[in-house]
């Protein structure tokens, strides 16, 4: 038997209600992960901070998913979603879903966009997306090249025994099988849900928490340099510790200040900055 979860987004929360998704609820109904829509073009689903937060606090195993549309460049699509979770991928692989028919251009363009979107979030989170789409759609706008076989499908087809599973793919990691799930059964507030199964056949049912990309390291800086602080006010302080007792004074925003050293996450000027409310000029 296949394993059951649901993806969401903000449709899945009525405005007009304090309540959100309850994924307490989803697990106690048998729900055993979600999937939550981080992004769409360059800006955020407006639910995706509360989902993400509330799933984590239920110990719901969740997995982040943008949706590319055709008004942002895919390359601009992929560094906007990976700025999104880059402090918490979440448990399951990150995805792109690729669905959509407002103003697709052509077949090369199309696949074209999900070729850059999937090789630059790679890049920068060292992680293969999976990848969401329907049949119908992957014949259209997708490509046969086996190339596309090492990221794994999630696929959408609904009312069906089975999946129809495009080429060049043998096999789907999640099966989107209906966006007619009762929602308020599973916590949402919508009456429709989306539902998955996880292909526990061919696939390891384990969910890991993804661990942050690694960091460049930092370059050794040369002192002095000019910086600019960047709040309204910034505290200054004698010493590199916040503390009543340090602060000293302190500075508008775009005051230019020589930085002369650093101790830690503090520039020392005639006193000390904290990195965070500083830029260098």
């Amino acid at each position: 038997m296949y394993i059951l979860g649901t993806d969401i987004s903000k449709w899945q929360d009525d405005n007009s209600t304090p309540q959100m998704m309850d994924f307490v609820k989803a697990k106690s109904e048998g729900l055993n992960f979600s999937y939550i829509k981080i992004s769409q073009a360059n800006w955020l689903d407006q639910d995706y901070t509360i989902n993400w937060n509330n799933a984590k606090l239920a110990g719901m195993p969740r997995g982040g998913y943008h949706f590319m549309d055709w008004t942002v460049p895919a390359v601009t699509q992929a560094r906007f979603f990976f700025g999104a979770l880059e402090k918490d991928m979440g448990e399951l692989e990150p995805v792109l879903d690729f669905e959509c028919r407002t103003n697709v251009p052509s077949k090369e363009k199309a696949c074209q966009a999900a070729y850059d979107f999937v090789l630059e979030f790679e890049r920068l989170a060292g992680i293969k997306p999976t990848i969401y789409t329907s049949p119908s759609y992957w014949k259209e706008f997708g490509s046969t090249n086996i190339w596309w076989k090492q990221f794994k499908l999630w696929i959408a087809n609904y009312y069906v025994d089975k999946p129809s599973i495009p080429s060049p793919w043998d096999k789907w990691y999640m099966w989107q099988f209906t966006d007619r799930g009762d929602g308020i059964r599973y916590g949402a507030e919508s009456y429709g849900l989306d539902l998955n199964y996880f292909n526990n056949i061919d696939y390891e049912f384990k969910f890991d928490h993804i661990p942050e990309p690694p960091k460049p390291p930092e370059q050794p800086e040369e002192f002095p340099f000019m910086i600019e602080t960047t709040p309204w006010l910034l505290n200054v302080r004698t010493e590199p510790i916040i503390k009543l007792s340090t602060k000293i004074g302190t500075v508008c925003k775009g005051k230019q200040l020589v930085a002369t050293n650093r101790d830690g996450d503090w520039y020392k000027v005639a006193a000390y900055v904290h990195k965070d409310y500083i830029k260098k000029v």
